[in-house]
């Protein structure tokens, strides 16, 4: 009996320190820090800023050609009806950040969380 007892109490003794030792490596691994970039990586973040920049000025170009396309499509449709087309508020170029975005699909999975679910269809448990 005092066999299995102290067998147990070592395998115990041996997951704690393994445990310990765990969780000093990832902490140690959390507060790692990376050596600073190189002039070559420098030098390509900046290039790839500077073609990041080139392409956001394209697209805001094709934006703004493409409203006005929609706008001149717009106002013959009215003309055609006998309607004058109402004066058009002159604005600047838009800005970068009213740009849209990449649309990203919703997952339909459902999400976690303390909120009740909407598929849930029965009351609280009490």
């Amino acid at each position: 009996m005092a066999t299995v007892r102290r067998a147990s109490l070592a395998r115990r003794s041996l997951m704690v320190m393994l445990t310990a030792c765990i969780w000093c490596t990832s902490f140690g691994v959390g507060y790692a820090r990376l050596p600073p970039p190189t002039p070559e990586q420098v030098a390509k973040a900046a290039a790839e800023a500077e073609k990041s920049k080139a392409l956001a000025a394209q697209e805001q170009a094709a934006l703004a050609r493409e409203q006005d396309r929609i706008v001149l499509q717009y106002q013959s449709d009215l003309r055609k009806q006998g309607i004058v087309p109402p004066t058009p508020t002159p604005t600047g170029p838009t800005a970068q950040a009213n740009l849209p975005k990449a649309a990203v699909a919703p997952s339909m999975s459902p999400h976690g969380g303390t909120t009740q679910s909407a598929e849930s269809h029965s009351g609280n448990a009490k």
